[in-house]
């Protein structure tokens, strides 16, 4: 290739090298080849985790991506034409030079679900990687009967979430925080709809206080290749988020942790809170109301109403910390009876909109863990 063709090779490599500057960790491989008649030179770049690895003419380097990349297109002078796709999980970039012209092609095509898939929010074909590594599948690549509710929770959860993600910046990584994480199925999911469908950058951060369950969310992630992700061992409340929260979201926390959940978002300003409770134990030895003690003569009644006291209050409270909040039923109770999720979105110059917590506890009794651990 001619100096003016190497020079725009340059010119559009260094566009690549801005792309994988802000994804590293979505990088997934370089490949491509060089031509010289009708000789063709294979290379690819590679990551395992820990080293970029350059792979030409059967031979190998190990460096810095930068390093290797640039090495890479200064061999371009050398052949008569070059075919290179970078690729990561937000999409593809294709550039071709030869003697007479150096084009670029994008391929970041939304991943839309097939005609036989329409009833999934996650294509189960195109995940199959994913719900593989989850064993979520059995080995003719279909759902396990054991996992369908797992899986149906977990896209009904994402698909009501969607509408709050979508007011997010589109030019800036999105911070998701999963708090009391668990075996993070949660995350994993997510992770994959935000950069293999929607195709927009993430950072996904499960924080956890068992170090087994920490541990295993690791190992899936590095088998995964999931280099946006990261798992630390603490106490939800006493960790310090690295970066700013952006989304916060706790599934199936089990009773007072979702008040710590709660709290942790709050306290660290987070813009979007999806909170899916678990069980209720909190408020069930001490509830009760002198006025309507009928209210709490059937053991059933008094349970269910405090389930239902707990969450109440849990909403009034994110809403006088400056929250819009609303309750649904993300699946059916035949999926699961833990079905209430809490979607919140932080307003602006919002004020305490009265003194409903304040009310529940002089009215009933009950003196709540979450008024204390919020800031």
């Amino acid at each position: 290739m001619n100096k003016q063709t190497v020079q725009k090779l340059n010119l559009f490599g260094g566009g690549i090298l801005s792309r994988w500057e802000e994804n590293q960790a979505l990088f997934l491989e370089v490949s491509g080849q060089y031509k010289s008649g009708a000789v063709t030179y294979p290379f690819t770049v590679s990551f395992d985790g820990e080293t970029y690895k350059l792979t030409f003419q059967k031979e190998c380097m190990k460096g810095l991506f930068p390093e290797l990349f640039t090495s890479l297109l200064s061999k371009a002078n050398l052949y008569d034409e070059l075919e290179l796709t970078y690729a990561d999980r937000t999409g593809r970039l294709i550039l071709h030079g030869d003697a007479k012209n150096v084009t670029t092609k994008s391929d970041n095509r939304v991943m839309e679900p097939s005609k036989a898939e329409e009833k999934h929010l996650i294509s189960p074909k195109a995940a199959n990687k994913l719900l593989t590594v989850l064993d979520f599948v059995t080995d003719q690549g279909k759902l396990k009967n054991t996992h369908v509710r797992k899986f149906t929770q977990a896209e009904h959860f994402i698909e009501l979430l969607v509408p709050y993600i979508k007011k997010l910046p589109a030019d800036r990584e999105i911070m998701v925080y999963d708090l009391a994480c668990g075996k993070s199925y949660l995350s994993f999911f997510l992770n994959f709809y935000l950069c293999d469908v929607l195709k927009r950058r993430c950072r996904i951060i499960g924080v956890d206080i068992r170090d087994d369950v920490v541990e295993a969310s690791k190992k899936i992630r590095d088998e995964l290749k999931y280099y946006n992700m990261d798992f630390y061992c603490a106490d939800i409340l006493e960790f310090e988020p690295p970066t700013r929260m952006d989304i916060a979201v706790s599934l199936h926390a089990c009773d007072v942790a979702t008040d710590f959940a709660i709290a942790a978002a709050v306290n660290n300003g987070a813009q979007i809170c999806a909170i899916a409770p678990c069980c209720h134990k909190e408020f069930l030895p001490t509830i009760g109301n002198e006025e309507m003690p009928y209210l709490f003569e059937n053991g059933i009644f008094k349970k269910r109403f405090s389930d239902l006291l707990t969450d109440i209050y849990r909403v009034k409270t994110m809403e006088e910390h400056g929250y819009n909040v609303t309750a649904t039923e993300f699946v059916s109770p035949l999926e699961t009876p833990k079905n209430l999720l809490i979607l919140a979105e932080k307003t602006k110059n919002a004020s305490p909109k009265g003194e409903a917590t304040k009310e529940i506890k002089r009215a009933f009794g009950v003196d709540p863990i979450l008024e204390k651990l919020i800031f």
